[in-house]
């Protein structure tokens, strides 16, 4: 796989992708906001009367292990988690050899629930098999494909 050199360096990745996910919302209809203050959520989105909030992870796909390792702590899911919004998500952000993104649209609750089953892991796995995609370990039974955005 052949990246462009500057996105290999974790900070233009995730700059690069807020610009690019916040594209994909306005070609969606919805206003995209950056907070001033970084408070755990990176883009605002309002359409209509309905708002939501994101915090984007974006990754290169790890070539030791073939996969797209998304590092997401625990404080992370706890500031989420206070939101009274149900509209709040983490957009798992996987960068492609095409560099483009494939955005992956996740509820808060389906992140505790990954962390719940598997504890000691640091890191939400997503690996890419041909077309299709999987979360890793398979017992925690995620059907990641279902959150991808088109």
């Amino acid at each position: 796989m052949k990246l462009p050199k500057k996105y290999l360096v974790r900070h233009h990745l995730d700059s690069y992708s807020e610009i690019e996910f916040a594209s994909y919302l306005i070609k969606k209809g919805f206003q995209p906001f950056f907070p001033f203050k970084d408070i755990g959520i990176d883009i605002v989105a309002h359409k209509k009367k309905n708002f939501e909030l994101y915090q984007l992870k974006a990754r290169n796909i790890s070539l030791r292990y073939n996969q797209f390792r998304f590092r997401v702590k625990k404080e992370d899911i706890e500031k989420l988690s206070k939101s009274n919004n149900k509209n709040t998500y983490f957009i798992f952000c996987a960068f492609q050899e095409n560099q483009k993104f494939h955005f992956f649209k996740v509820p808060v609750s389906v992140v505790k629930k990954y962390f719940k089953e598997a504890p000691k892991d640091r890191f939400f796995k997503i690996k890419k098999i041909n077309a299709k995609y999987q979360v890793y370990p398979r017992r925690i039974g995620i059907k990641i494909n279902k959150y991808i955005l088109r």
